[in-house]
Formats: C-alpha cells, structure tokens, sequence
C-alpha cells in the first residue's frame, strides 16, 4: 500500500488496518517520502511495535501532505517463518 502523489497540499487522514504477530516482530511504520531540492526526505508518521497477537487492529493518522510526497508502510522483523506484519487500505 503506497498512497499515489496527489495534486493536493493540506491535512488528510490515513486510515488502514494492521496485524502484527510473532516474538520477534518488531515495527511497522508508516512513512512519509518528500522530494526537496536537496534529496529525498523520509519522517516516520505513525509507528508500533511489538507482538500484538492475532487481531486486526485500525489505525490511523494526520498527515500533512504536498505534491512532491507520498505515505508508505515500512516494516522491520527479524528472520523467522511464524512472524506476520500485514496492513490492508481502510475504510
């Protein structure tokens, strides 16, 4: 789930669904890419982490967005077959 570059500046919601289980999960992170004259810039906008069992949780966020950005998940675990990081679009 990648949000597209919008042609739009201002506040909008990000809402998804996510699901984190395993010992060793660690985070999920929605992120926030930025093209600038001087480079790309990337800021955490929303982060968990930790087992949180079997449930679907809801999330969501503010995000002040421009052109030139995008909103992405990143998710970091270690190696092993019996840990998930999973997120699905929202509402």
């Amino acid at each position: 789930m990648i949000l597209p570059k919008l042609d739009y500046k201002g506040e909008v919601c990000v809402e998804f669904y996510y699901h984190m289980y395993g010992h060793h999960v660690r985070s999920l992170r929605l992120v926030q890419r930025t093209a600038t004259s001087a480079g790309e810039v990337i800021r955490t906008v929303w982060m968990r982490s930790r087992d949180m069992g079997t449930t679907w949780y809801h999330g969501n966020t503010e995000v002040d967005i421009s052109p030139d950005s995008q909103v992405c998940p990143f998710a970091v675990l270690n190696n092993s077959f019996f840990e998930f990081i999973s997120i699905k679009n929202g509402l």
